[in-house]
């Protein structure tokens, strides 16, 4: 699962794609502001029961985050103290 992971993250990086949101340069404090929501969002859409482990809210919160705060080296950066899902 490593190895897929790695190639993924090695063909982002080769057609120029950003590691995460705040390197797009989403403000930080909107995206933070906004994650509820958008996670309630995502926990009631329609495909989420698909998963082969139904997400709780806080797991949305937590990938939300951590796509937010992932840095170049694959790790989450500033994450506030938080485990991030990896």
């Amino acid at each position: 699962m490593e190895s897929l992971a790695t190639a993924v993250e090695r063909l982002r990086d080769a057609v120029g794609i950003e590691p995460s949101f705040q390197a797009l340069g989403i403000d930080q404090r909107s995206f933070l502001d906004a994650l509820p929501r958008q996670a309630l969002n995502a926990f009631e859409d329609q495909w989420a029961p698909a998963n082969p482990r139904m997400p709780v809210l806080d797991d949305m919160e937590e990938i939300m985050r951590t796509a937010y705060f992932w840095g170049a080296q694959g790790r989450p950066e500033a994450d506030k103290g938080r485990t991030a899902l990896v």
